[in-house]
Parts: structure tokens; sequence; C-alpha cells
């Protein structure tokens, strides 16, 4: 199992993410800050 805790994203594939297949957890982190920028806007 490979967590990231800032984010909360999971996943049970540890040879995929060893391998590089790291786009669910980019784009998890991405999510994250975009939505952190909004909620500071106070939008």
């Amino acid at each position: 199992m490979v967590k990231d805790l800032r984010t909360g994203h999971e996943t049970g594939n540890v040879d995929a993410v060893m391998n590089g297949d790291l786009d669910a957890f980019i784009t998890a982190a991405l999510m994250r800050g975009s939505l952190a920028k909004v909620q500071r806007s106070g939008s």
C-alpha cells in the first residue's frame, strides 16, 4: 500500500508506483492545491 498522507490518495499497486506511475498522486496533489487556493480566496 502506498499512501500520500497530505492528499489522502492511496493505492495498493506498489510496483506501479515504484516504476514511476505517479499520475494519480500528482492529480490528487494538484486538486488539493487548487482547493486550497479557492478556499483562501474566499470563493
